[in-house]
């Protein structure tokens, strides 16, 4: 690993840190989603952090009542960032495609899109 990966994971675990101290709900420091602020509509990001803030909690049905697009797709995330960086790459080299591929990025956009207009007309 080279610094910049050091400096990377150094901000993820303040990151981290940060979010598990502090309650994005309770504290005005945490930024604002502008669409939200702006509209009154969720955007499909909204509740992310206080999803993580309860995620680190241990608080899984909190954290999916915040916004259950991110506690849904996460273990899609940690698989394919395992996949990347380990060994099962070469072993299963077919993956990759399904992972990241053409099906990948329709599905994935119409998730989002779809969890917008739910989250809005529910």
């Amino acid at each position: 690993m080279n610094w910049k990966h050091y400096l990377l994971l150094t901000v993820f675990i303040f990151a981290i840190a940060l979010y598990f101290i502090f309650d994005p709900a309770t504290n005005v420091w945490f930024p604002k989603c502008p669409l939200k602020v702006l509209t009154g509509y969720d955007c499909p990001g909204c509740g992310s952090q206080r999803a993580v803030h309860h995620l680190l909690h241990l608080e899984f049905s909190k954290a999916f009542a915040m916004n259950a697009l991110l506690v849904l797709s996460l273990p899609y995330v940690l698989f394919g960032l395992v996949y990347q960086n380990t060994s099962l790459k070469k072993r299963w080299p077919n993956v990759h495609n399904y992972l990241f591929g053409n099906w990948a990025i329709y599905f994935w956009t119409v998730a989002v899109l779809a969890w917008w207009v739910y989250r809005n007309v529910v």
